[in-house]
């Protein structure tokens, strides 16, 4: 007798449904690291200074820690140097005792002035004198809100009244007054060379910042957070309040654990310690997480790679770091695909899913033949420069030397937001990923900004000016470009750095729409994506694409690329290939121009000799992965050349070389 088969109806579908749930699982796997993961603090205990307890501390520009305490009129500040003491002053505080309330005192990031006040008087000195302080009587119908000294040696005081008063610390003598743009201020803060005030009259919270020209200029405006609130400058050209759940900055209020006591500005992160165990790092995302182990209500100061903790029983030194973690919205989204893994594999258990499902892996990249250093600057390069005419043309490589990512980078992080906040369709977002996989990350986001609706394109802006708008310390790469005699410079990038920079050009900023009353070039900033501030800001290449097409500077730009050396930093060889192909450069070439890049791809030496040929660019490549560390060695090699041609000493190379 036969015996019918089994029907393995239910086997199939059991099957494939184990086969879609393990799907899904995957692709919310690949969202979460692909999309959800980014780079988080890390701390490494350094050095400990036992015995040392600070009220206030900062970093100097060497990276040397400055720790002040005070008792009563006493006040100690002392400065280490790699875990040794190597300054260390007393000062005396005239006028001050241990009654005395809201007492303010200030030095500069120089060690070499302060000043203080107590009630309606003022007192200056020099820090290395032992000549008593000048005293200095305060106008008694206004209430003091902010002191600092600033890097010109003057001791400047802001009023309730909205004005400005400064002294010389060496003499006393003053050095004049200003109505500010308030006519009534509550709070006030200030540290060396930037002052907040803030008006509930006027809504108003202003930051300002002490020129070269010895002015005192706004530089950014926003409302009046609600109170209470006390206003801190995190870090220098930033401004943020507490205020009730953590802190409050750029209209935004970052939660924390606690009150505040004491915070610290790490590029985008907020380092901040408090009424709580731990510091914690309050990141723009919203992830906050702790760093490091502290005392409840500690003092912290941070610089680029360095934490510093003080509390009564010492200090603690900790070296900073970076590691790539999934964000909270990743780990959700890795719990869920974990589950779904586990529920295909019950289903499949029986089916023996193993053998019936193939998972296709990506294939190896191959090996990229470049060198793992640039070579020295050419001579003609050094003479390009050193002629005055040469053009600096910046590229996000150049950007990512401050922190700031890199393209590909950028646009995951795009992505991430689309999907966060479901700017389109989870199956576009699918696709997106896809073409990202596959290396077509320009593509993916050209296709997210031609679909966006007006609401979608404001908050892509803002996703955008989250990311390139926040502070950011001028990278050695940038100070050694700020010594460099460029006659105007081009960028793709979105970031304000290049605005700093002291040449002339950097107060010139100009977009493709720009139309030059003059033949010749102007010395100008050529943003070719525009500026953020501006809505009309282009946000893909395809928008780039259509706006070099029609664009009223692109003749003078042609004209700039075909008459003097420009010199490509920070630039993909295949995205240069693609701009000068929509901008048009002419095949007439009077100078020979150079691409310092870091390549990745096998094509890399197929693309130089296609720039050589079509566009006269001569290539200094290496690594893409050692070219963070490359490049301001190269740069440096270039600044000292030109220091030898012009037969002058080597410029210290000092963040003084970019105006702040």
């Amino acid at each position: 007798m036969a015996y019918p088969r089994i029907a393995d109806s239910n086997l199939k579908l059991r099957l494939q449904l184990a086969a879609a749930g393990a799907g899904i699982a995957l692709a919310l796997m690949f969202i979460a690291v692909k999309f959800q993961s980014r780079d988080y603090l890390s701390s490494r205990p350094s050095q400990k200074l036992a015995g040392r307890h600070y009220a206030r501390m900062w970093f100097d520009s060497e990276n040397r820690l400055v720790g002040a305490s005070r008792q009563g009129s006493n006040l100690a500040v002392e400065r280490w140097n790699s875990g040794s003491l190597d300054w260390s002053r007393q000062f005396r505080l005239t006028g001050i005792d241990n009654s005395t309330s809201d007492v303010r005192w200030a030095m500069d990031s120089a060690l070499e002035s302060l000043a203080w006040t107590a009630g309606t008087t003022l007192y200056v000195q020099p820090a290395n004198s032992s000549q008593p302080a000048a005293k200095i009587e305060l106008p008694q119908d206004r209430t003091v809100l902010a002191l600092t000294v600033a890097s010109d040696g003057s001791a400047a005081v802001a009023f309730s009244d909205g004005s400005l008063m400064q002294w010389s610390t060496a003499t006393g003598a003053p050095e004049g007054s200003r109505q500010l743009d308030l006519k009534r201020a509550e709070q006030g803060v200030a540290e060396g060379d930037y002052l907040a005030l803030a008006s509930a009259d006027e809504n108003r919270l202003l930051l300002y910042h002490f020129t070269d020209q010895n002015t005192w200029m706004v530089v950014a405006e926003s409302a009046v957070p609600y109170p209470p609130y006390r206003l801190v400058l995190p870090a220098p050209g930033q401004v943020a309040a507490f205020a009730a759940g953590g802190i409050r900055i750029e209209g935004v209020t970052r939660n924390s654990p606690g009150p505040l006591t004491s915070v610290a500005a790490h590029f985008s992160d907020i380092i901040a310690a408090g009424d709580f165990d731990n510091v914690f790092v309050l990141a723009d995302d919203g992830d906050s997480y702790p760093l490091a182990d502290a005392r409840p209500e500690s003092t912290i100061a941070a610089s680029e790679a360095q934490l510093a903790i003080s509390a009564p029983d010492g200090t603690v030194l900790l070296d900073l770091g970076k590691e790539v973690r999934v964000t909270a919205a990743g780990r959700k989204l890795t719990y869920a695909s974990v589950g779904l893994l586990a529920l295909s594999g019950l289903l499949a258990c029986s089916g023996f899913l193993g053998r019936g499902m193939q998972f296709s892996t990506k294939a190896l990249q191959p090996k990229v033949d470049a060198p793992v250093s640039l070579p020295d600057p050419p001579e003609q390069l050094v003479e390009g420069v050193a002629s005055g005419r040469a053009v600096l043309w910046a590229g996000a490589g150049l950007s990512a030397q401050a922190g700031y990512p890199t393209r590909s980078a950028f646009i995951a992080s795009v992505l991430q937001a689309a999907s966060i906040d479901v700017w389109v369709p989870s199956a576009r977002l699918q696709k997106y990923a896809a073409m990202v996989s596959h290396g077509d990350g320009e593509a993916a986001l050209s296709d997210l900004v031609a679909s966006a609706s007006s609401a979608v394109r404001s908050q892509l802006i803002a996703h955008f000016k989250s990311i390139y708008f926040r502070f950011a310390v001028p990278s050695r790469s940038h100070r050694l470009l700020a010594r460099m005699p460029f006659v105007s410079a081009v960028t793709t990038n979105y970031e304000r750095l290049l605005e700093a920079m002291p040449q002339p050009w950097a107060s010139i900023p100009v977009t493709l729409d720009f139309a030059p009353r003059k033949a010749a070039e102007p010395s100008c900033l050529v943003r070719l994506f525009g500026d953020l501030s501006d809505r009309s800001a282009l946000l893909s290449r395809t928008e780039f694409e259509a706006a070099a097409a029609r664009g009223a500077f692109m003749p003078t730009l042609r004209q700039m690329l075909a008459t003097q050396s420009v010199m490509f930093v920070g630039c993909s060889l295949e995205g240069l290939i693609t701009d000068l192909a929509k901008i048009g450069v002419p095949d007439k070439r009077e100078r020979t121009h150079f691409a310092v890049a870091g390549v990745s791809s096998p094509a890399w030496k197929k693309q130089a000799e296609e720039l050589s040929e079509r566009y006269g660019i001569r290539v200094l490549a290496c690594g893409a992965e050692q070219i963070p560390g490359a490049l301001p060695v190269f740069l440096e090699k270039l600044a000292a050349a030109l220091d030898r041609l012009r037969g002058s000493e080597p410029e210290g190379e000092t963040t003084e070389a970019i105006k702040r």
